[in-house]
């Protein structure tokens, strides 16, 4: 199974970027997963999904 990931930082010009999301999705689409990083590092799932 072949997956991308795509991630989301802030500002390129900050001497230290900080990771604000990740997201990977399956070749074929029938699987996705995506999730956001808050101010204080805590993780919240988006959306998690298997099609079927």
């Amino acid at each position: 199974m072949l997956l991308f990931l795509d991630t989301e930082y802030t500002g390129l010009r900050q001497h230290t970027p900080k990771l604000i999301s990740l997201g990977m999705v399956s070749e074929d689409g029938q699987r996705e997963f995506y999730v956001e990083l808050s101010e204080r590092g805590t993780l919240t799932t988006v959306r998690a999904s298997q099609s079927e």
